[in-house]
């Protein structure tokens, strides 16, 4: 396996690992079961950011998982996964700029709010899949970048006819 695809498999076993485990953790804050380790983590977002993580986190093991066989389509996998990271943190940050804006403005029970009732792991394990995209940005294709030999096997296992 090429080392690009090597790094990608790579890639998207760890930020698929970290976007189970914080979701599965966020679905248990939005559950009730709270305790200073959600706090620690700030898990101030509701059980659905965790459903959300762990969608996102399936995306990423699927793609390491196509990648490992040896199938080039994993790397759609891999940047659809990015994508949806990135959409969610744009997601998140419009979220708490909106709070804060309401509690600059309406006041009342607003007041007190504070961007960790609100913030979710999506905040903090964003970076990863925004370096990944900034890494790769032109070196995802469905089209393997080598010829197929004559009558033998490409990188997406289909013969080259």
């Amino acid at each position: 396996m090429a080392d690009g695809m090597r790094g990608k498999e790579v890639f998207a076993f760890v930020v698929g690992g970290l976007y189970i485990m914080f979701g599965a953790l966020q679905i248990l804050a939005g559950l009730g079961m709270r305790g200073g380790w959600s706090e620690a983590l700030l898990l101030g977002g509701g059980g659905i950011d965790g459903f959300i993580m762990v969608v996102i986190s399936l995306v990423f093991l699927q793609g390491h998982r196509e990648l490992r066989s040896g199938l080039h389509e994993g790397v759609a996998f891999v940047y659809v996964g990015i994508l949806l990271a990135m959409f969610f943190l744009i997601v998140q940050l419009t979220q708490i700029s909106v709070s804060y804006l309401g509690s600059w403005t309406v006041g009342g029970d607003w007041a007190d709010y504070a961007a960790s009732d609100t913030v979710s792991p999506f905040l903090y394990l964003s970076p990863l899949p925004l370096f990944g995209l900034i890494l790769w940005k032109g070196g995802f294709s469905l089209t393997p970048r080598r010829a197929v030999p004559a009558g033998g096997v490409g990188l997406n296992n289909l013969k080259g006819d």
